[in-house]
């Protein structure tokens, strides 16, 4: 089938629960991506942390194109052919915690039979959450799951999910400041750790043209603003240190704009994805506080407990900067608690 000029295929995903689930509003997601579908639930629990994940029931996803060399041309993202893409993927959540909790380095299988199976549901990229304690090897992780252990046990992951033809976006998601262990969300990167991680990743991952950096998963100094207008917090955001001390930080943040002049100094031209303050769901100054780069994506996350939830909010907050860069919804969903899944797949035509 074509779609606006993109091979496609649709996928349906029936997920069944002990109990029902809370469905997300069909209009949410049909609006967002333009994407057919019938509905959304949301499930996972792990024995050691909980965590969601968002199954789209009927689907219809882009496939066959290239995902090597891409690049920011306005507000589309191309690949090496100049053709437009369109990722389409998931979260692979566990290297961010695993490590730091002394279990090991993933959570769940990271061979080629996960990934046909994610293949088979039509995605083409693959999001990879990190721990900056693990990577560089501090703190007091276990030397088993830190380090170069750490590192090219990413790095062989990376090398299998390209080598099947699909993107990665690496994700700064757990940090911390000082010697205290980087076991949840921070407000901000920190000075003392995060751009030595990036300027170092982006060294690992430079030559994969198809391996996008996601800054850092959610900034919230301030916490929940609503729109996010005061230019105070958007100063915290591109600058950090000083600027952000006002909003509640209790150590010196590494901003936006040090955090892509870390990457770019490790020798990296790659998509830097940057996510806007209130956990990335307000790109209000986005546009304005941006850091001087041609790469650039503007990372954002919605779920319905959030300021940005409905078509007005979108074309009065995220439409101005989707008109001028690239928007990448790194995360969307529910908030829900459920027990038990069983999931049944099937793809056709």
């Amino acid at each position: 089938m074509i779609v606006g000029g993109f091979d496609t295929k649709k996928v349906i995903l029936i997920i069944v629960c002990e109990r029902p689930t809370i469905q997300y509003d069909t209009n949410f997601v049909s609006k967002l991506f333009g994407l057919d579908f019938i509905r959304i639930n949301v499930m996972r629990m792990t024995n050691r942390i909980e965590a969601l994940y968002i199954i789209i029931l009927v689907v219809t996803f882009i496939s066959g194109q290239s995902l090597k060399g891409l690049h920011v041309s306005g507000n589309r993202i191309l690949n090496d052919a100049n053709q437009q893409v369109r990722l389409i993927g998931v979260n692979r959540a566990g290297a961010e915690y695993m490590c730091v909790l002394g279990y090991g380095i993933f959570d769940g299988p990271t061979d080629q039979g996960s990934l046909d199976a994610i293949k088979s549901w039509g995605f083409n990229t693959i999001r990879i959450p990190l721990n900056e304690d693990c990577w560089l090897n501090i703190n007091g992780i276990k030397p088993e799951f830190a380090g170069d252990n750490y590192k090219y046990a990413i790095k062989n992951f990376v090398d299998l999910i390209t080598n099947n033809g699909m993107a990665v976006i690496l994700d700064l998601h757990w940090t911390a400041n000082g010697g205290k262990q980087a076991k949840e969300q921070a407000p901000m990167p920190n000075l003392d750790h995060s751009l030595a991680f990036w300027n170092n990743c982006a060294g690992f991952f430079k030559d994969y043209s198809n391996v996008i950096f996601d800054a850092f998963n959610e900034p919230f100094p301030g916490k929940g603003c609503s729109d996010c207008s005061d230019d105070r917090l958007w100063q915290c955001w591109r600058e950090g240190g000083n600027d952000c001390f006002q909003f509640g930080l209790d150590y010196p943040a590494a901003g936006m704009n040090q955090i892509v002049n870390a990457i770019r100094s490790g020798g990296a031209g790659n998509i830097i994805m940057l996510g806007g303050l209130a956990w990335s769901n307000a790109l209000t100054g986005w546009l304005k506080f941006r850091p001087s780069d041609n790469n650039l994506a503007a990372s954002w996350h919605s779920y319905n407990f959030n300021f940005m939830i409905d078509e007005d909010k979108w074309n009065q907050y995220i439409g101005p900067t989707a008109s001028q860069v690239p928007v990448i919804v790194g995360e969307l969903g529910p908030k829900l608690v459920v027990t038990t899944t069983i999931l049944i797949g099937c793809s056709c035509g």
